[in-house]
């Protein structure tokens, strides 16, 4: 369903990504297919039953509880009155906000080379090192974990709150301003369009460069992470 993605813009140009227009006509349609003939509105509960919905709460990157949150924060009083057309609008306008904000994705498990090699592992566990092939597939599993399923990419916004970066910053090792400069060589005039898989792997190992020109890493270290932004 398309109105999960109703305020998504200039996403990439050569995906033939919709216009703002052709946008607020999917919103649309999928606002006509959900509200009642009777009240001309969509209640709660078929709101909250819609597979857009049911979707992302399946995926984790939203919970019932943050769904009923937003309905109310919209509808006040009148949570049984139902959503009007900009109030679905709105409603949805801030569950992809929700879902933007969100830091949780269990990156503790996936462990990204332990934050793009902050935990320096190599050193004592050479014999347990990676392969390529192992590197490319935690790189690809980072990269479904952060991307919108809407668009298949990543949003600058969650890249920058990936505590992947967020660790390396905290640690002196990146700033903002230079993760802000590798997206915009990497994505030109498109930062919104956000990063597809050979776009997030070409701004790690950009990263990757910036951070091993700041400080002498031990090799080992830095082919780790380096070796998982790299084909």
């Amino acid at each position: 369903a398309a109105g999960m993605a109703s305020d998504k813009k200039g996403d990439d140009d050569e995906d033939e990504e919709p216009t703002d227009e052709e946008l607020e006509q999917m919103s649309k349609q999928v606002f006509d297919e959900l509200k009642s003939s009777k009240t001309g509105k969509i209640n709660s509960a078929s709101f909250k039953k819609w597979e857009g919905i049911q979707d992302e709460v399946n995926n984790g990157l939203l919970t019932t509880a943050e769904v009923d949150s937003v309905l109310q924060d919209v509808l006040g009083d009148n949570v049984k009155a139902g959503l009007d057309f900009e109030q679905f609008q709105k409603v949805m306008d801030l569950l992809e906000e929700v879902m933007a904000a969100k830091e949780d994705f269990d990156n503790d498990d996936i462990d990204y080379a332990a934050g793009m090699a902050s935990d320096k592992k190599g050193d004592d566990d050479e014999d347990e090192e990676p392969t390529d092939e192992e590197l490319e597939q935690m790189s690809k599993q980072v990269f479904d974990e952060l991307k919108s399923s809407k668009t298949g990419k990543i949003n600058s916004a969650s890249f920058k709150k990936w505590e992947g970066i967020q660790d390396e910053v905290n640690n002196g090792l990146l700033t903002t301003a230079e993760v802000d400069s590798v997206l915009q060589d990497v994505l030109g005039d498109n930062v919104k369009a956000g990063l597809d898989f050979e776009q997030f792997q070409k701004v790690m190992d950009l990263l990757e460069e910036v951070m091993a020109a700041k400080e002498d890493f031990d090799n080992d270290d830095i082919d780790y992470a380096a070796g998982m932004a790299s084909d």
